[in-house]
């Protein structure tokens, strides 16, 4: 287990670095290393309540932590269920995926909504 600076952008509550160290991650490392306590960054994110935008970007980075438990045993579906968070994160956590009729194009400062007819 390790601590690297995606653990330390969550943890600090730096989203915006956060999101840039997913992008950077190329080689899908850092989302990939548990915590110190062995949650995984996907984990973190969730238990920090951090944009949903950038918890989809970890888990679309490594979408298998989605079927790890938490450091208390605690499934990720078991968590978001107690939380308030979108449909389209429920959705994309439980492997169903987005709804494309709300596209977020603008990161994690604001969305805009792209209506199709």
């Amino acid at each position: 287990m390790v601590y690297n600076s995606l653990h330390c952008h969550l943890i600090e509550r730096r989203f915006d670095e956060a999101e840039i160290d997913v992008l950077n991650d190329l080689n899908k490392t850092m989302v990939k290393e548990p915590h110190n306590n062995g949650d995984m960054p996907l984990h973190i994110a969730l238990l920090l309540d951090a944009p949903d935008e950038l918890v989809i970007s970890i888990y679309n980075a490594y979408p298998q932590a989605a079927k790890l438990s938490f450091h208390d045993g605690q499934t990720v579906m078991e968590f978001v269920k107690k939380r308030q968070r979108l449909a389209q994160v429920k959705n994309v956590l439980s492997g169903k995926g987005i709804n494309r009729s709300h596209v977020n194009i603008h990161g994690l400062r604001s969305s805009v909504t792209i209506h199709r007819s």
